[in-house]
């Protein structure tokens, strides 16, 4: 799984890029453009979608793909047939259609426009070398899974350890290609919230300190609140029993300070 990067790239080799460009009429260096950038952002929205629980999808999408895949042993013989595939119904373009829309929603339709922008092709040209890295990128992924019997589980922990190598790929495109996948991961800013308190340098540390100060100060409250109360039910129990032995006193002795010394009894 780790060489799903290496081994996606190395498919659009420069010979694949010159048969590219007679086939589409276009510069080399212009299709040489918008593969780089295609590739990393159709393997970064891969890793997206597995990692927002769609691990299942990404799965079968991939084995999908890997059906409609021309059966060739040469991946520019097999690239260049799945080109020629176009748009017809059960053909690799296709499938790669499906798997755009499942990566990117209903901006599926406008991911191309940057990739022609940046590159300087047409746009219909920039969709077809896009549709060709999701199909080449999907079955690529479908041939790891056939190989190794993975699960959805499993692909899902493999393609969490691409996160990093995808995104040295995506600091290298232009940035309106990296917006489409920025961020890539949690959308708060790193060291927000709790976990990224804990992340810091020290963080733990700092949160067990604050957490403890916390519980001294509670402690602290309680502590002194029940101090307070028992020094008063004392000098009502004092006063009460003063009143008790002593007749005299008794009227001139508040009524609800002899009910609280009541209570003060009661409490000690």
């Amino acid at each position: 799984m780790k060489t799903l990067p290496t081994t996606v790239k190395g498919t659009f080799s420069p010979e694949l890029t010159g048969h590219l460009a007679a086939r589409l009429g276009e510069g080399e260096t212009r299709i040489r453009k918008v593969l780089d950038a295609a590739v990393p952002l159709v393997l970064g929205a891969i890793v997206r979608r597995a990692q927002s629980g769609a691990a299942l999808q990404v799965h079968t999408l991939s084995l999908q793909a890997l059906r409609k895949a021309p059966a060739c042993a040469n991946p520019v013989t097999c690239a260049l047939g799945m080109l020629g595939s176009g748009p017809a119904a059960g053909g690799a373009l296709r499938q790669a259609e499906v798997l755009l829309f499942a990566l990117f929603g209903a901006e599926a339709t406008q991911v191309a426009g940057p990739l022609g922008a940046c590159s300087g092709v047409r746009p219909a040209t920039a969709e077809a070398l896009l549709k060709l890295v999701g199909a080449v990128a999907a079955a690529t992924l479908g041939q790891h899974i056939a190989a190794q019997h993975a699960t959805a589980a499993e692909l899902a922990v493999g393609l969490a350890g691409l996160k990093e190598p995808v995104a040295e790929l995506l600091a290298a495109t232009p940035p309106a290609v990296r917006a489409m996948l920025e961020p890539l991961g949690d959308k708060r800013a790193p060291g927000s919230g709790l976990m990224g308190a804990m992340q810091q340098e020290g963080g733990l540390r700092k949160l067990h300190v604050r957490v403890g100060q916390s519980l001294l100060a509670l402690v602290g409250a309680v502590t002194g609140a029940a101090y307070c109360w028992n020094a008063v039910c004392g000098v009502a129990a004092a006063t009460y029993w003063a009143a008790d032995a002593l007749p005299g006193l008794k009227p001139a002795v508040p009524v609800a300070l002899l009910r609280l010394g009541t209570m003060g009894i009661f409490a000690w």
